[in-house]
């Protein structure tokens, strides 16, 4: 939030201009610190201080809806606000509209799924109830997530989120992406589904120093000779290959972080000896770990 006083400036005109100047001058700062992009709200003509919190507060109110109205958006707090933005906000009832498309998710009826987004954006742009946007984002989020572990989709393999998180319509837009590669992966060959379904166990149990071949077979209920074949048919690499890359990325996080000493970054990656651990990290990266945590500083 940027006050801004201007004792130079006349007329309605005048300070109009100085203030959303100010506020794109602010905003395109802000955009080039941190990236993204950056909504703000102006103001002008406030007749003394004790103005400044109530005219605060509307400002932080109407920033606080701007997802409703799409990235970069300058609110102009001396004029009313959008009518869209003047209706009383209510709680938004999404639970009819969600059961719905959960329940066509389950049943692997996607297409289907996609189709009840748009009501449910359309109940949220009208409600303008962020706590309840919120909340349907997280159970959407869940409900696909659990088709993906259906699925045997890793987390790697999750769509990016379209456009970003700035806009109610690029929030519509990212959970139809997903649901879209629900319904891909769903048409996929079995075997693709078993090496992506071995992947994603590698995912959540490389942290375990026994895991290898012979368990993510077990697990998927396949011999150990047919998911080499078919795993090294698919990825080009062997499943030992791919537990030391998910290995090493996540080693790479944690050397990153700073605040684990090496051995035990190695026993959270699966590893049990640090040195064996510096060995493979070396091979992988060409580089031991503290030379990495070196060129990161």
């Amino acid at each position: 939030m940027l006050l801004y006083g201007d004792v130079a400036a006349r007329g309605e005109g005048r300070l109009r201009e100085t203030a959303e100047a100010r506020a794109a001058e602010a905003a395109a700062a802000l955009t080039r610190l941190a990236g993204g992009t950056v909504s703000a709200a102006s103001a002008y003509g406030l007749a003394d201080r004790d103005a400044v919190p109530g005219r605060l507060a509307e400002g932080m109110r109407r920033l606080g809806l701007a997802v409703y109205h799409g990235p970069r958006q300058l609110f102009r707090l001396n004029e009313p606000p959008p009518e869209a933005a003047a209706a009383a906000a209510g709680p938004f009832d999404w639970s009819a509209g969600l059961a719905a498309v959960r329940g066509r998710l389950q049943e692997g009826r996607y297409a289907e799924a996609a189709l009840g987004l748009p009501g449910l954006f359309a109940q949220a742009r009208a409600a303008m109830d962020v706590p309840g946007l919120s909340e349907l984002c997280r159970q959407l989020a869940s409900a696909i997530a659990g088709c993906r572990a259906q699925l045997g989709l890793s987390d790697s393999a999750e769509p990016q989120d379209a456009g970003g998180w700035t806009s109610l319509a690029a929030i519509e837009a990212a959970f139809a992406e997903r649901i879209a590669a629900l319904e891909a992966a769903a048409g996929a060959p079995a075997a693709s589904r078993k090496v992506r379904a071995a992947i994603a166990y590698l995912e959540r149990h490389y942290a375990d120093p026994d895991i290898g071949a012979d368990a993510v077979a077990g697990h998927l209920g396949i011999s150990r000779d047919h998911l080499r074949h078919v795993f090294k048919e698919e990825t080009g690499h062997t499943v030992l290959d791919r537990l030391t890359e998910i290995r090493m990325a996540q080693a790479k996080r944690l050397l990153a972080d700073g605040t684990l000493k090496i051995y035990e970054i190695a026993e959270r990656v699966g590893y049990r000896n640090g040195q064996y651990f510096s060995q493979v990290f070396r091979k992988q990266t060409g580089m031991n770990p503290n030379e990495y945590t070196e060129k990161r500083r």
